[in-house]
């Protein structure tokens, strides 16, 4: 599954060609390289990434 079909000016990208494009952001310090590993780690490109044991936290911006 691509990252996102609904641009029809091009293809959308594999994760894995996702993947690799953050993974060069991150190397550049474009990104959070902490961020980007929690991101990998818990393989959050998919469609069913691992629960947290049902629990969905919220930050509250207040």
């Amino acid at each position: 599954m691509g990252t996102d079909a609904r641009r029809p000016y091009r293809s959308a990208n594999t994760a894995a060609e996702a993947l690799a494009i953050m993974g060069e952001l991150c190397r550049q310090q474009v990104i959070d390289a902490d961020l980007f590993a929690l991101f990998v780690d818990n393989q959050l490109w998919q469609d069913e990434a691992p629960s947290s044991g049902g629990h969905t936290s919220f930050i509250d911006p207040a």
